[in-house]
């Protein structure tokens, strides 16, 4: 399961723990906090707000595209936004994993961490 730390610092967080459970069903949060775990813990990403946007975008990509797995039929308007929503939430992901990349190559965040993100030792 998750580990403690990591809830804890979701839910220390009013703005980004109000989003991710107003926006997220029970299946699509345990998706965000298992890759958030994996992101910390074994891509050794840094604990920034870029963090908990990959995060949040990878979780929608997820959602749309078990949505196109579902949905048959799309024409029209329909299919074009559907196309073009999906092909900019993979622009969000990529752009927000490239930036976590460089954010970890240097060894730290530039931003102010918010505080869902931040170390235990900063409660």
């Amino acid at each position: 399961m998750l580990p403690e730390v990591l809830e804890k610092e979701l839910k220390r967080s009013t703005f980004f723990y109000e989003q991710f459970v107003k926006e997220f069903n029970d299946e699509e949060k345990q998706f965000f906090m298992e890759l958030l775990k994996r992101c910390v813990y074994i891509k050794g990403y840094p604990r920034c707000e870029e963090l908990y946007y990959f995060c949040y975008f990878s979780t929608i990509k997820r959602r749309l595209e078990r949505m196109n797995a579902e949905i048959r039929v799309r024409e029209g308007l329909s299919a074009y936004l559907f196309a073009f929503g999906i092909r900019d939430v993979n622009e969000m992901v990529k752009y927000y994993e490239n930036r976590l990349k460089m954010l970890t190559s240097k060894g730290s965040c530039n931003n102010k961490e918010p505080k869902m993100l931040k170390g235990e030792s900063d409660a």
